[in-house]
């Protein structure tokens, strides 16, 4: 499974929000960065969003320009759950939750 946490920043705040986040955006859309479960705890990364969510609003208004992709490739269907705990940070910082599943066949 794979991740990414996308904020649409305007590209002269790409840096300040590397910085603030300590993150280095590894995506050619925008201010990106994509991982999977195995490089990194996607819950740790929406905890920094959430640590640093004052200053990067301090940086450029983020509110409502967060996404959280999941990319998911499976076999035969597809069952996806989210936990509470996950969508209530998610909704702490106003990040919108999305999803693409494709058959692998």
């Amino acid at each position: 499974m794979k991740y990414c946490l996308r904020i649409h920043v305007l590209p002269q705040n790409y840096t300040k929000i590397s910085e603030s986040l300590k993150i280095v955006p590894n995506d050619i859309y925008g201010w990106a960065y994509t991982f999977n479960d195995k490089e990194t705890d996607y819950m740790n990364v929406i905890e920094n969003v959430i640590t640093n969510f004052s200053l990067l609003n301090e940086i450029e208004q983020i509110n409502d320009k967060i996404e959280g992709w999941l990319y998911y490739e499976y076999a035969d269907q597809c069952n996806l759950g989210f936990g509470r705990i996950l969508l209530e940070k998610l909704s702490l910082i106003g990040c919108t939750l999305c999803i693409s599943c494709w058959n692998k066949n």
